[in-house]
């Protein structure tokens, strides 16, 4: 009989916990948070629902063409990141990560933050959300599932876009070169969708719930935690995870924010 190990142990330990959190999710943010709002308008798969994944689109478009001593800011410090990382620290960061993985962080990696990345946790979470706005007759959570999933599929058109057009190596390619760019079919490095994905809902659900202190704070810790398991699996160099983070974060703003669904939340008065 194989010996269990401490790693073994913590790994389904941590695993059991997460899925709970998952699984339990739109029942506790419910307590957390009371439902003290109503909904001017019904939450709803409609016309102008459809029609807000056309606005959002053209926003992103627009959005670098309006303006803004913050977006330019960000633009730069971005830009001189990126620089750093894929001319001095992708393959430093690659080397040290690959040096001090093991079966703990594999583990951590492959049951916990990889299916926070292929969708599979989001997916989830967002369909127990929305679930409790149909039984409860909640119209702000099925707003909050019904915009995480635009900006998940949102954000994840931008991340295929850029992988077949950029056609960076992966890092797990030997030899490892961060500056293998256009060689061929197959190299879709860049960027990270398992990153921003995570960081393409995480958005969503910080805005809303930012009242509510563990839900910002989970959120971003599963997104955070997914990006730098791509990179102790291999599959991405520190380049990629951070324009994925980037890209989920910024897209899950935009849409918070433009609100081009047109959907409203006032607060309900109660008279006792």
């Amino acid at each position: 009989m194989r010996k269990t190990t401490p790693h073994q142990i913590l790994t389904s330990i941590l695993k059991q916990v997460y899925l709970l959190i998952v699984l339990l999710f739109g029942y506790f943010h419910s307590i957390a948070q009371p439902n003290t709002d109503s909904s001017i308008t019904r939450a709803r798969v409609d016309k102008y629902y459809i029609n807000s994944y056309f606005k959002d689109y053209r926003d992103i478009f627009e959005s670098p063409f309006k303006p803004s001593i913050k977006k330019y800011s960000l633009a730069t410090v971005y830009a001189g990141s990126m620089y750093l990382l894929i001319s001095h620290y992708d393959a430093k960061i690659q080397v040290f990560a690959q040096n001090h993985r093991t079966a703990f962080t594999n583990n951590l990696s492959k049951y916990i933050f990889e299916p926070s990345g292929s969708g599979l946790y989001p997916a989830i979470a967002i369909g127990l959300i929305y679930a409790e706005g149909v039984f409860l007759k909640d119209q702000k959570s099925k707003k909050v599932a019904m915009n995480c999933t635009k900006s998940f599929l949102i954000a994840n058109s931008f991340t295929a876009l850029a992988k077949y057009t950029a056609s960076r190596q992966r890092p797990l390619v030997s030899p490892a070169d961060p500056h293998k760019w256009l060689i061929g079919k197959g190299n879709v490095s860049f960027f990270s969708g398992h990153t921003t994905t995570a960081f393409s809902v995480a958005t969503i659900l910080a805005e809303e719930y930012k009242e509510t202190v563990w839900v910002p704070i989970l959120a971003y810790t599963l997104a955070a935690g997914t990006g730098l398991s791509r990179i102790n699996d291999n599959e991405h160099w520190a380049s990629d995870v951070l324009t994925g983070a980037l890209c989920g974060y910024l897209i899950g703003k935009l849409i918070e924010k433009q609100n081009n669904w047109g959907i409203k939340v006032v607060p309900r008065l109660i008279i006792q």
